[in-house]
């Protein structure tokens, strides 16, 4: 039988975590130049003197001088309680620059020479490897732990004549300090370029034959979240909306899509009539924030949030179309939504394959000082988010609200028809609202779309969809409305949407009606 859903989303986020942890890795490999300066090794009494001067013993024999101890600053400010520096050498031909240090049990020593044709030799002995692909020009070779430090140079030197070329010659610390510096650059000009590409090869290099089943999801997991690598917002977490309501009208809304990005989904109990396009606008910043700003998984216990403008995605649903914001911000402190996980409540349908019978959802409420109700809350919350939230209202306002709002829809006629009639800009189309007795007494809504306004105060047009429950009607019949007869007017794009919304589908949604 297959794992439950939940057990599945745990392990997706355990993958997640892991894979962002990869990418963060090689992003800061990537990102790292080494800020060398001289230190003194006695200021690090808890050196490995044996190693470090052990290694220069066997060096010198072999004609590696020393340069000096240095630490990377660099290094240092990105992992302050890692107490460790390098010691540098160069052959004295010139041809070999040399780096030994140790990290913590772990050791490493390289030897690296810079050829005339570009390309670049390493030789390698360390008990950690990145995996991370490199460039082509660089040929590294790693030796085993138990080879002796002679022993790693004299390799070196082997290949540096059996390449075919000539090695730059080095004159100093100088030389070799810029040599690393370039080498750095340039190899992280490379991964830059290959971007999500290094992690297939880097993957498989580490892993071997349990690529397949350990390192692919991890590949994969990186590749759907691209901003993990590239440091970029991620993009806005699509979600859908459901709702429900209880006995006094009043509204539960949940969200479904957030439980794919390893969080738990959102809801808002006891929602007033008319404010579900409020709880959707605050659903849709409080998603956003939790998936761009908050990494940690599962989510702190006790979380609040304070939310700005920079929150509210954009373009927006539930904000008109270039009215954002939709009204003036009284107070520039943040607006806080306290989370809560806490049981569904009720019947869950399809929430119940999450965990069991009553899923547990994070319930967006006020903060715990504050002074009023909920309805009073989540309206001044939006409004100070930019949104034009109204004042609460039972759902037995629908039918007055509507109205109210074709009333100021058809008072603004008279603009809409002089800028019709002056020609509307770009691909900007005049739509019109009109309502039709449906087969059972009700009205069905339709769309109109305008193409000539008659100096008579006709709008003629085509209808844009076929109704559902009035018969005879097809989609692009045209139609010949009297302006007393529209119920409402909007501008529409192809590129942009509702670039003017309609007044009463702000209603419908107010109201939950498009739910």
């Amino acid at each position: 039988m297959a794992p439950p859903l939940k057990e599945l989303m745990e392990l997706q986020r355990q993958i997640d975590e892991a894979a962002r942890a990869i990418a963060k890795s090689v992003r800061t490999l990537v990102d790292h130049r080494s800020e060398y300066r001289p230190v003194r090794a006695a200021d690090y009494p808890d050196r490995d003197a044996a190693f470090y001067d052990g290694a220069e013993k066997e060096l010198a024999a072999e004609g590696v001088r020393p340069l000096g101890d240095f630490e990377d600053a660099a290094f240092s400010r990105r992992h302050p309680d890692k107490d460790a520096f390098v010691r540098l050498g160069l052959s004295d031909d010139g041809t070999i620059g040399a780096i030994w240090f140790k990290l913590g049990a772990a050791s490493s020593v390289a030897f690296q020479s810079w050829l005339e044709d570009g390309r670049e030799l390493v030789t390698v002995r360390a008990e950690t490897e990145t995996a991370v692909p490199n460039r082509p020009e660089v040929a590294t070779e790693r030796v085993g732990l138990e080879t002796a430090v002679r022993d790693v140079v004299r390799r070196h030197r082997s290949r540096v004549r059996a390449v075919g070329a000539l090695p730059r010659l080095l004159r100093g610390l100088e030389d070799l300090l810029a040599g690393y510096a370039d080498d750095e650059a340039a190899s992280a000009s490379f991964r830059e370029q290959q971007g999500l590409a290094l992690f297939e090869p880097m993957m498989r290099k580490k892993l071997g034959d349990r690529y397949d089943e350990e390192g692919e999801p991890l590949v994969q997991a990186i590749h759907a979240h691209p901003e993990w690598w590239t440091g970029e917002t991620p993009k806005p977490v699509r979600l859908m909306f459901l709702a429900s309501r209880d006995d006094n009208g009043r509204s539960h809304v949940t969200t479904a899509g957030l439980m794919t990005h390893g969080l738990p989904e959102l809801q808002m109990k006891a929602v007033a009539g008319n404010h579900c396009r409020a709880a959707r606008f605050l659903m849709g910043v409080v998603a956003r924030k939790l998936g761009r700003d908050v990494p940690e998984r599962p989510l702190p216990v006790g979380l609040e949030l304070a939310l700005t403008h920079a929150d509210v995605p954009l373009p927006n649903e539930f904000v008109a179309l270039g009215r954002y914001p939709e009204v003036a911000v009284e107070r520039a402190d943040p607006a806080r939504v306290r989370l809560v996980l806490e049981a569904f409540g009720g019947n869950p349908g399809l929430f119940s394959m999450l965990s069991g019978s009553d899923p547990e959802l994070l319930h967006l409420l006020p903060p715990a000082d504050y002074q009023g109700t909920k309805d009073e809350w989540l309206r001044a919350t939006c409004r100070r988010l930019g949104q034009d939230a109204p004042a609460p209202l039972s759902p037995d306002a629908l039918e007055a609200e509507m109205q109210a709002a074709s009333r100021k829809a058809k008072a603004t006629l008279g603009g809409f028809r002089a800028r019709f009639q002056s020609g509307l800009p770009g691909d900007h189309t005049l739509l019109i609202k009109l309502g039709l007795t449906t087969t059972r007494g009700s009205r069905e809504y339709v769309w109109i779309k305008v193409g000539e306004w008659t100096p008579d105060g006709v709008l003629v047009g085509t209808l844009e969809t076929k109704p559902r429950d009035v018969p005879g009607l097809e989609q692009g019949q045209e139609f010949r409305v009297p302006e007393s007869d529209v119920f409402d007017r909007a501008i529409f794009s192809k590129e942009q949407g509702m670039v003017e919304v309609a007044l009463t589908d702000i209603v419908a949604q107010e109201f939950g009606v498009d739910l």
